[in-house]
């Protein structure tokens, strides 16, 4: 038996995170965006969040890096 004690939606923010309506809700905010890319230290700016917030880019750190 393992037993884990999780957060539902760790790392989302906090109109996400721990909150039993987490798998209802389906688009973050701009800021909530912001505060994710933040939160993970992905390096998208600004400007490309802005450029369309329901449609972020992606990201992809390499095919050399360490995540990958």
């Amino acid at each position: 038996v393992i037993l884990a004690k999780t957060v539902k939606g760790y790392g989302l923010g906090p109109h996400f995170e721990a909150r039993n309506a987490t798998h209802q809700m389906k688009k973050l905010t701009l800021e909530d965006l912001k505060g994710f890319r933040d939160h993970l230290r992905i390096p998208i700016s600004d400007e490309q969040l802005e450029a369309d917030p329901y449609l972020p880019p992606y990201y992809h750190p390499g095919v050399d890096s360490e995540e990958y």
